[in-house]
């Protein structure tokens, strides 16, 4: 058991709870730090003022009611529609029984549903906008420095002088009180949500996220993520993007995640 937790380094032997790196919420059920890691009171913390403020951004919440990725509680995020070209409607996908989507309809736009003999026209948005701010910011920072301890969770002196290393304290500050409140975040989409990714194995498969951290010459280390096609990269140390927005032109703008990796006939990275 980890005895001080790696964000407020408090004595964290009495905690309870182990700490998902990424929300469960997201899809994430294999990445998660042991008790003790983050102690009790910061897991709660960042599930209420940084977990749950990045998932309801138009962009994330868009994107897990058309996954249909459930909260704790099972249910699936409502996305809004227009029914019949002027009522605006809310759709829920449902994970269970022969029903695949609830719509909730206006008693008006059910009674025009009736005189045109059941004919219903739905428009859906497809994607919402590549979320940005500090709720994309403080998220990043938390992800990463947790995504650091769990690399180092080997070996207790490794993780010990990482908890004290005062080389990303800023970003664990930011993280744990937005402070300070800009710390800018590379974005772009890199793949389509749905995108079907090849293995050894020749199964198709989506992904839904991953990740890694890339250390540039300047010796300037990133952490990038991926969720549903979307990257994300955040500076460790430092309140800038240009080196990386940089390093991907010098590699014709693959993503680290990707490079270096085989591609198949299409062009898409092969996933090994």
């Amino acid at each position: 058991m980890c005895k001080r937790c790696i964000f407020c380094k408090i004595n964290s032997e009495s905690s309870k709870s182990r700490e998902h790196i990424i929300p469960e919420s997201l899809g994430n059920l294999n990445h998660v730090l042991p008790v003790g890691v983050v102690c009790d009171a910061c897991n709660n913390y960042f599930s209420r003022e940084v977990e749950k403020p990045f998932m309801e951004l138009p962009g994330i919440a868009l994107l897990r009611a058309h996954e249909a990725l459930p909260s704790k509680k099972g249910k699936v995020p409502a996305s809004s529609a227009v029914l019949n070209g002027r009522y605006p409607v809310q759709i829920r996908k449902t994970l269970s029984g022969p029903t695949k989507a609830i719509v909730d309809v206006p008693t008006e736009a059910f009674k025009e549903m009736l005189s045109r003999g059941g004919q219903v026209m739905l428009v859906l948005p497809m994607e919402g906008p590549i979320p940005d701010g500090p709720g994309v910011s403080r998220f990043m920072a938390k992800v990463a420095v947790e995504f650091m301890a769990q690399r180092l969770l080997i070996r207790s002196e490794l993780l010990d002088g990482f908890i004290d290393d005062q080389t990303i304290e800023p970003l664990r500050l930011h993280a744990r009180r937005g402070q300070p409140r800009a710390w800018p975040v590379h974005r772009r989409r890199i793949s389509e949500s749905s995108q079907q990714w090849s293995y050894e194995t020749n199964a198709n498969t989506q992904m839904v996220h991953e990740s890694d951290f890339i250390f540039l010459d300047s010796g300037t280390l990133y952490f990038v993520l991926a969720l549903f096609g979307m990257e994300y990269a955040i500076n460790c140390a430092e309140r800038e993007v240009n080196k990386y927005e940089t390093w991907l032109e010098s590699h014709g703008g693959v993503s680290p995640l990707y490079y270096g990796k085989n591609e198949n006939p299409e062009g898409q990275p092969k996933r090994m």
